[in-house]
């Protein structure tokens, strides 16, 4: 018996590929997408090994860490353009992966490391969070496969603790956001959460603020039947209050994900509504990236389309700030007409405050 969410997910890409078929009948004239987006590492210009997606992007200096279906990073000239793109060797690439895909990368601290997430999952998340060298190639485990990690980050200022998601298990372990100290191996629950829509998400896209004062959640929800508009919930961890925000956003067909990035200065807030199937191979809708400021909450809708084709859209994932806060970096590829998606490559969306950009 297939369960009543992925039978919503399974209308929903019958439905869609009801509506692309009609759309084949329309102009296939390509158009000029906002001058403004750049791309900067295309999916498919590596050897047959190193093909593939490009999810995640995050700027240290002048250079731009990437992962996906494979690991790297690309130096960076100031007018924006590629001077190096420098891949993982091959036997290291191939030890890393071992059939297990990376389905999530912190930003890079000072110490030339990040966090990854490796999952097998097939529509539930099963991570193990490793603790990555960018210099050495060398990863250590930090939580393995029970802990079922999606997602985690540097406590800021503190190399040695990092905050992780964990969707729980059956042993146990309660669903929540937990503060890791890897001198004493120690974990302390910081918030017990579990979305609705729980492991089945597939991506936490939690933050933590500028000053470790706030943990920024995304409240992923399912009622019966019913997809609702996914929520924002700032939660203050010295006073233990959790304010959500009233921000509505367009679930359309199986856009019901959600991502969120503080801003480097901690006034507005990147968000990216994302697709059920997003890091998968089918899925039926686009995203929306926007920002919200604060303290006004006020949403803008930003123009982050790639797709060349008038009739088509594009899958944004993982966006994330420059450091100084002027551009956006996120992986985005083709929604195809029968509810596939293309492959992602990486772009910077440049300028943010340039108008031109919103929609």
């Amino acid at each position: 018996m297939i369960h009543p969410r992925f039978q919503l997910f399974f209308f929903a890409v019958f439905a869609g590929a009801l509506l692309g078929g009609c759309r084949l009948f329309d102009s296939d004239e390509r158009y000029s997408i906002n001058p403004n987006i750049v791309k900067i590492k295309d999916c498919c210009n590596q050897s047959r090994i190193y093909y593939g997606e490009v999810f995640y992007g995050h700027q240290k200096g002048d250079r731009i860490y990437y992962s996906g279906a494979g690991l790297g990073y690309l130096e960076m000239e100031n007018t924006v353009e590629v001077a190096k793109d420098s891949v993982i060797p091959l036997e290291v690439y191939m030890l890393h992966m071992q059939g297990i895909l990376f389905t999530y990368q912190s930003a890079v601290n000072s110490s030339n490391r990040s966090l990854i997430v490796r999952s097998g999952y097939s529509h539930k998340s099963v991570g193990r969070l490793y603790e990555y060298d960018h210099e050495t190639n060398i990863s250590s485990l930090v939580k393995d496969s029970a802990y079922h990690v999606s997602s985690a980050m540097y406590w800021r200022g503190e190399e040695n603790k990092l905050v992780y998601y964990s969707y729980g298990n059956d042993q146990g372990l309660q669903a929540g956001y937990y503060l890791h100290d890897k001198t004493t191996g120690a974990d302390s629950l910081l918030l017990g959460h579990l979305s609705s829509y729980g492991p089945e998400e597939m991506l936490n896209g939690f933050d933590l603020s500028p000053d470790n004062q706030k943990l920024l959640i995304p409240n992923v929800r399912v009622e019966g039947y019913e997809l609702l508009t996914p929520q924002i919930i700032e939660y203050t961890l010295a006073t233990q209050q959790a304010d959500t925000f009233d921000t509505e956003f367009d679930i359309s067909f199986a856009r019901i994900s959600l991502w969120l990035r503080y801003s480097p200065d901690g006034g507005s807030i990147l968000y990216c509504n994302y697709p059920w199937g997003a890091v998968g191979s089918r899925t039926n809708d686009d995203s929306e990236m926007g920002i919200i400021e604060l303290p006004s909450r006020q949403k803008r809708i930003l123009d982050a389309n790639t797709n060349e084709f008038r009739t088509q859209r594009s899958i944004q994932l993982a966006p994330t700030w420059s450091p100084e806060g002027k551009h956006i970096i996120y992986g985005s590829g083709p929604l195809r007409e029968n509810g596939g998606k293309g492959t992602y490559s990486l772009y910077i969306l440049q300028n943010v405050d340039d108008p031109r950009n919103y929609k």
